[in-house]
C-alpha cells in the first residue's frame, strides 16, 4: 500500500505520467460532483478492461441522519448511461 497525501487530480497525473495504472480504484472524496467525474475521466481511458472503480456515497437520496451526498451526481447517470 502506497499513501500519497494529495488531491486527487495530483495523485492521477502522478500515476499516469509514471505509467502507473491502477486496476481498482475506490473514489470517495469532497462533496463537489465535478471532482468526482473530472478524476474517473482523467482514469478511464487509461484502465484495462476488467478493471473495477467503486464508489462510495452512490445514492443521491436523503439518507438516514437528514443529509444527501451530491458527489455522485454527475458520475451516477454516467456510470450507469454507459
Amino acid at each position: 500500500v502506497i499513501l500519497y497525501n494529495d488531491y486527487s487530480h495530483n495523485v492521477i497525473k502522478k500515476l499516469l505520467n509514471q505509467k502507473l495504472i491502477p486496476d481498482f480504484v475506490l473514489m470517495d472524496g469532497p462533496e463537489d460532483p465535478n471532482v468526482c467525474i473530472n478524476d474517473l475521466k482523467m482514469l478511464e481511458n487509461h484502465m484495462k478492461e476488467g478493471s473495477i472503480v467503486s464508489f462510495h456515497d452512490w445514492d443521491t437520496d436523503i439518507r438516514a441522519d437528514g443529509m444527501t451526498s451530491t458527489k455522485s451526481i454527475l458520475v451516477r447517470p454516467y456510470i450507469e448511461s454507459s
